[in-house]
């Protein structure tokens, strides 16, 4: 190991073999959306909250809804100089900053226009107050009109690659390491090695250097000089020693985006979490990290080398996301989830469709898939229909379409597979198992040909009912629930309901009465649950929840319109607290409060198509459900929102159906449109929308945005497209407001358009 003149500190004294890293779930924005470019190089946010993004083929504006794109244009010297950006800033007052090869252009953001401030080859820029750039070896300073010389390199062939003002400090990173310029132009050289890629500082003062040339990265807390490294038994260091780039979020964690995926430095712990990408489609695109900037709302955005923007946001990472891979380890054999239950060692037990049986082991966070080719006597588990696990036994059983009731012993690793046999009537009624039920030492399968009564000792099945009506009610059930009274309740195939009394061997059918308000309120159910207060839940695939009252034997309706349910068809139902249960719909979840009988619905989650069985709540009270793209789990206190601050903007104008823009012959906007307080339209610019945006890039419970018009009408609407429309509105003054439903204005300020509509010429005084 070569010799430092400074401290390098080991402060990892015990290696940890085995890391266990928390899922996180990153989304992607390439040239499918509409970006330039796929390579990202630098990053920067405007103060109204815009993203721009650095590409290899010029810059590229996020607005939360749509790209603009700025590229060199021939013959044009108000365009970019170059479209390679290396770097973006801004001073947080109009004026972005774009820096090529070539030089920097300076854009007005008010105006929409490009000014070339320096055409010679920089390598480096930073606005502190003033605009700060550098060429090979010399520094110049920006005051809005010309730039003069601030300070000039010793002649030691070093060439500047970064900058960082603070105070009356300059800190210069380098091919030949760091030096820093103190405010009587003093240079020191602490770090004496490594071609420096970024600096930052962090909120507590100390300051971080990653270094491209592989010397991994540093940080320096007043004289102490650390150099963490990347060490390749130790999974809790850094993931490379070529390092590109570095940001703080808002908990004070230092994100580093090396040559080899992103870093989470924990300052409490002094640990390092890597994240590389993987075979599933919410991994980073891209391993190879070149941009990386931390938005007002905590948001972290990624520039890849090749996989365009990954993005995700710490505080808010809901959802945990459970996709397929091609690497049985990495993820799930199938996307189509179907069932899930739990063992005694936590593993999650996963029945997918055309995917057999998953294990997840959410220690290590790796599967393990039970499919036909690697499974003991090659049982097929391809569509999984049923699953309970004996942990008594340590016995999981299966149920597989068309394939029969199927025994893994966990212990020994041997599976049994029990089929319908026809002429012997011991053998299960029928080969596709809806739903398996311990009872009393035996399990009860629910099937297309009757419920049976299996004994797992003897392999033997006998059928539940004899008598013509019982089998005929029950014929086709998919559903099982034994209540605390050992009462079986049947949920029967489009057939209603109907409840076994094992001791008095009576049957009980329900079934909807058009005449009877307090029936059943749909035939077809999807599953019954009990809660821990012993009442009975039928959801319905019509008609919404169903709340049963033993003390008269009907029923009470939870739906749509008298409790505010997303959908009324419900697929599932779990108990989070005594007066608290979600159910799933085909809209998403919701939350029933039951003392106040309205729901809360959470509607954008990262599942398409929930399936209509894959609910399941685990000992630990985490909530897992599943779709036709995989899983994703969390836990209730997850789902509790913390305000969000962001902005509201018009992004787009168009009249009679023609864009406008900035200095148009129709002379109808002098600024942007996120800058401008009013328009005016004459008489035959009858036809005109604006289309919004905001800038909160959160994906999950955004808040309603709602507008009207005054002057028009005093009615609040949803703005549903983004896109607002009017035609023909009366000669008049009017004002658009738009503004997120019950949310503090403080925190989303209100966006106002003051729109004048002019009368034409026979109107006005002069005609």
């Amino acid at each position: 190991m070569r010799n430092r003149i400074f401290l390098i500190c080991y402060f990892l004294c015990v290696h940890i073999l085995t890391c266990s890293t928390q899922s996180i779930s990153f989304r992607h924005l390439t040239t499918d959306n509409g970006l330039s470019h796929n390579s990202i190089i630098s990053i920067y946010q405007d103060e109204r909250g815009f993203m721009w993004f650095g590409t290899r083929n010029g810059v590229s504006l996020y607005n939360g809804k749509d790209f603009k794109i700025y590229q060199k244009e021939k013959n044009n010297s108000n365009s970019i100089l170059y479209n390679d950006i290396y770097h973006i800033t801004g001073d947080q007052n109009g004026h972005v900053y774009i820096m090529t090869n070539r030089g920097i252009s300076a854009y007005d953001i008010e105006k929409g226009q490009f000014t070339p401030i320096i055409k010679k080859s920089t390598r480096a820029e930073f606005f502190s107050e003033y605009l700060y750039a550098a060429t090979s070896n010399q520094i110049f300073k920006y005051d809005g009109t010309k730039f003069d010389l601030f300070y000039k390199m010793p002649q030691n062939n070093s060439i500047i690659q970064r900058l960082y003002v603070y105070n009356d400090s300059v800190l210069i990173g380098t091919n030949k390491g760091l030096y820093i310029l103190n405010a009587q132009k003093e240079l020191t050289q602490p770090i004496k090695e490594g071609n420096i890629s970024d600096i930052i500082r962090d909120s507590s003062g100390c300051y971080w250097i990653t270094a491209k040339s592989g010397h991994g990265v540093y940080c320096i807390q007043g004289k102490q000089i650390n150099n963490f490294l990347y060490e390749a038994d130790d999974p809790s260091t850094i993931s490379s020693n070529y390092t590109h780039r570095c940001c703080e979020d808002k908990q004070g964690n230092i994100w580093i985006g090396t040559f080899n995926g992103l870093n989470k430095y924990d300052k409490q712990t002094r640990k390092f979490t890597r994240y590389v990408k993987k075979e599933n489609s919410k991994s980073l695109s891209n391993s190879s990290i070149w941009g990386l900037h931390c938005d007002l709302q905590g948001t972290i955005w990624i520039g890849t080398y090749s996989g365009g923007i990954n993005y995700f946001n710490p505080q808010k990472q809901i959802y945990r996301e459970y996709q397929t891979s091609s690497k049985e380890k990495e993820g799930l054999s199938s996307p189509i989830v179907k069932r899930m239950t739990e063992d005694d060692e936590g593993n999650l037990w996963i029945g997918t469709e055309k995917g057999g049986i998953n294990k997840y082991d959410p220690v290590t966070q790796t599967y393990q898939w039970y499919t036909d080719k690697n499974t003991p006597n090659n049982y097929r588990q391809g569509n999984v229909r049923a699953i309970y696990y004996d942990s008594i036994q340590k016995v999981m059983w299966f149920g597989i379409h068309l394939e029969g009731l199927n025994k893994l012993d966990l212990k020994t690793g041997r599976s049994t597979n029990y089929k319908y046999k026809k002429g012997d009537k011991t053998s299960i009624p029928s080969n596709l198992i809806e739903d398996i039920l311990p009872y009393q030492g035996q399990l009860i399968l629910a099937t297309n040909n009757g419920i049976g009564l299996f004994n797992p000792e003897t392999g033997t099945c006998k059928p539940l009912f004899h008598d013509e009506v019982a089998f005929n009610n029950t014929i086709s059930s998919f559903g099982l629930t034994l209540d605390h009274k050992g009462i079986l309740w049947i949920a029967n195939n489009n057939n209603g309901a109907c409840a076994y009394d094992f001791g008095t061997q009576k049957l009980s059918i329900y079934k909807y009465k058009s005449a009877n308000e307090h029936s059943i309120s749909s035939n077809s159910i999807n599953s019954i649950y009990e809660d821990s207060q012993n009442r009975l839940w039928f959801c319905t695939n019509e008609n919404g929840l169903d709340l049963y009252r033993r003390e008269t034997d009907d029923f009470e309706n939870f739906d749509m319109s008298k409790n505010g349910l997303a959908s009324n068809i419900i697929y599932n139902i779990c108990e989070l607290s005594p007066n608290r249960l979600l159910v799933t719909t085909d809209k998403g979840f919701s939350i029933l409060n039951y003392q106040q009988k309205r729901f809360k619905n959470y509607e954008e989650l990262p599942l398409s198509c929930i399936n209509e069985n894959a609910l399941y709540k685990n000992k630990k009270g985490e909530i897992f459900i599943g779709g036709t793209t995989g899983i994703i789990s969390f836990f209730e206190k997850e789902l509790e929102e913390s305000p969000r601050s962001y902005r509201i903007y018009p992004f787009r104008l168009i009249v009679n159906g023609k864009d406008i823009n900035v200095g148009d012959k129709d002379s109808i906007l002098t600024r942007d449109i996120t800058y401008t307080p009013k328009i005016t339209l004459k008489p035959n610019q009858n036809i005109f929308s604006i289309e919004y945006t905001t800038t909160d890039y959160i994906p999950f419970n955004k808040d309603k945005i709602i507008y009207r018009l005054e002057g028009f009408s005093n009615t609040w609407n949803s703005l549903e497209q983004n896109v607002i429309t009017y035609t023909n509105l009366n000669p008049g003054k009017y004002t658009l407001v738009v503004k997120a439903r019950n949310i503090n204005e403080s925190l989303v300020p209100p966006s106002r358009l003051q729109i004048e509509i002019l009368p034409p010429f026979y109107h006005t005084i002069w005609a």
